[in-house]
């Protein structure tokens, strides 16, 4: 699968890279503006295998999300439970360089990957749970077609039973993957 260049994406990597080495990081995080504001850095998963490499938006490996933990850790963030910023906030008592930390979805890798990274730095975090899926103890059904069909790209597949018409699902370019996933939703 090819990845297009994103003029957007490089801008903004460029602009990041540009702030870090004028040193505008610095003046930031120690700013006034910063001092008084609450950042709230909200996840979703951590890879277990490769899913980082799938869904970026939607998944990062524990490497970059542990390194993520450590600027924090760097930069003497203070990282606060999300019912401890809410009350800080109504208070006007928010400590410098305050952060929140969540998780959607709830999914297991969360308690295998980020739960041990987390408690190392000793950082707590909000996990908002989809409760369906918990009491069900199934895997959300269209991630998983979606990662399944994309670890299948370059293949044909037989798709009885996963299709209204049998047959062969041809996985070998992108616009086939998507529609393959959306005949196999339809059914």
């Amino acid at each position: 699968m090819n990845k297009q260049w994103d003029p957007l994406k490089a801008g903004k990597a460029l602009a990041l890279k540009s702030a870090r080495k004028l040193g505008l990081y610095s003046v930031m995080k120690r700013s006034q503006w910063r001092q008084r504001q609450l950042l709230i850095l909200g996840y979703h998963g951590i890879s277990q295998l490769d899913e980082h490499k799938w869904r970026p938006a939607l998944f990062m490996s524990p490497e970059l999300f542990e390194s993520r933990m450590e600027i924090l850790s760097r930069f003497g963030c203070n990282v606060l439970s999300l019912d401890e910023a809410v009350a800080h906030l109504q208070e006007g008592t928010l400590p410098p360089q305050s952060v929140v930390i969540t998780f959607d979805d709830g999914y297991f890798n969360f308690y295998k990957y980020a739960y041990p990274i987390l408690k190392r730095f000793n950082f707590p975090a909000t996990v908002y749970l989809t409760t369906y899926y918990a009491e069900a103890r199934i895997p959300v059904f269209n991630l998983v077609r979606s990662y399944v069909l994309w670890k299948g790209a370059g293949k044909r597949v037989d798709a009885r039973g996963f299709v209204d018409r049998g047959g062969i699902l041809d996985l070998s370019t992108e616009e086939s993957i998507a529609a393959a996933n959306l005949e196999i939703w339809r059914f």
